[in-house]
């Protein structure tokens, strides 16, 4: 016998549905302070650049590495620089325009990792 699921009628309202990726778990996440010119005003602006790294090991020992941008909500705190955080929350997003668009992790809810 088929399981069937009790649908919400027009008067009712339908519960809020997330869909992407989620993200938690431990990792290194990385700092360093950025500076680049606005196209806009061509006034210098400075903020401090967020990422993570993914490797694999290669069959000769070697490693190949790829940096994920992380950004945060904004009233986060910020994590210092080459710690170890818990990503309590966190989702998958596409950052950038055009051919500059890449895959960047965004993160509501961390803290420090204690003991790794």
């Amino acid at each position: 016998m088929a399981k069937t699921r009790a649908r919400a009628t027009k008067t009712e309202e339908k519960p809020k549905m997330n869909y992407g990726l989620f993200v938690i778990g431990n990792t290194r996440i990385f700092s360093r302070e950025k500076t680049v010119q606005s196209k806009k005003t061509g006034d210098e602006v400075t903020f401090e650049e967020f990422t993570i790294t993914i490797s694999r090991k290669l069959e000769d020992g070697t490693y190949t590495n790829l940096y994920l941008p992380v950004f945060f909500a904004k009233d986060a705190e910020r994590p210092e620089n080459n710690t170890i955080i818990k990503v309590i929350e966190s989702r998958l997003f596409v950052s950038g325009n055009g051919k500059y668009e890449k895959i960047s992790l965004y993160i509501e809810q961390w803290d420090y990792v204690e003991e790794f």
